[in-house]
């Protein structure tokens, strides 16, 4: 859990919050077949969240189940609001000892979140329209593979491993400098994520994905004890369908030098420099370094 820094908020990204947005029209109603097509496609094998709602639950729905739950989606999309409930916004996370682990040190844990299914649904069919009127191709870099089609991680590694083959060919040095992002999801600055949604997603997702981010809380159950409910000040939500897709919309202007190669998949990046002097390719992947260390620091102020 993090708090974001207490210092004066840029100004001019204030101003740009606060100004008025030129609605367009509001999302198309979610139809009957299209929840039933996203509720089929559930793991039933996955865990239900706070709410016990499980994807078996969803899926032996009756006809006037599916419509009243058509009723509620459809009025937090013309509402523009995710109403703030344990149903809706709050997340469990589960405690996973690592084998072979202290079990009296909290680094021997892995975090599971577990989100309400409900909440996966409408998600979905969010995600679902966001494809369909923007192609993500247009707007996601080139040199990011997640989140696109027909990428995945293995083009990404033939991507880094061709960089280099073709500088041992051509008898060049290639340098590179490989970074993870120490808790990615967790860090993202709702501010800076909320003025790149609102540049580059059709204006009439704004205010619903505000709603999303923002008022969310969590609980930490370990066996049957369970901690008190603690409000997420930042990031994107963890094991959620939306949050993939918002990191990399809030990464999309991370700084690409001319000088040098970048592969990304997520969070995770490679950046390469090929020069025959290998003081020179040092160099200017420390400069590029040093860039991308500004920029996300803005990006966190």
């Amino acid at each position: 859990m993090f708090t974001p820094h207490n210092n004066d908020q840029n100004q001019e990204l204030e101003q740009e919050l606060k100004s008025p947005i030129h609605q367009q029209d509001r999302l198309k109603p979610f139809t009957l077949k299209e929840i039933k097509n996203e509720i089929k496609k559930l793991n039933h094998k996955k865990a239900p969240g706070i709410d016990l709602i499980t994807a078996t639950t969803l899926k032996e729905l009756p006809q006037k189940g599916l419509l009243n739950l058509m009723y509620i989606l459809n009025a937090i999309r013309r509402l523009e609001y995710w109403p703030t409930c344990k149903s809706l916004k709050q997340a469990q996370i589960i405690m996973l000892p690592k084998p072979g682990k202290n079990p009296t040190d909290v680094t021997s844990y892995r975090p599971i979140s577990l989100l309400p299914t409900i909440s996966k649904v409408l998600e979905k069919l969010i995600l679902k329209r966001i494809n369909k009127e923007m192609n993500p191709q247009d707007w996601i870099p080139n040199l990011q593979f997640g989140f696109r089609q027909a990428h995945s991680t293995i083009q990404q590694c033939h991507h880094v491993a061709d960089t280099i083959n073709k500088a041992l060919e051509n008898h060049q040095v290639c340098t590179a400098a490989f970074l993870d992002v120490s808790l990615a999801f967790d860090k993202v600055w709702h501010p800076g994520l909320l003025c790149e949604i609102k540049k580059i997603l059709p204006t009439r997702y704004f205010n619903l994905l505000k709603s999303y981010l923002q008022g969310r809380h969590f609980v930490t159950k370990y066996n049957n004890e369970t901690s008190r409910s603690f409000q997420i000040h930042s990031g994107v939500p963890q094991g959620s369908i939306l949050g993939q897709l918002l990191y990399i919309l809030y990464t999309s202007d991370l700084l690409i030098s001319r000088d040098t190669t970048m592969g990304t998949f997520v969070y995770d990046t490679a950046i390469f420099m090929t020069h025959v002097n290998p003081t020179t390719a040092s160099r200017n992947i420390q400069e590029h370094l040093r860039e991308l260390a500004k920029k996300m620091e803005n990006k966190s102020k």
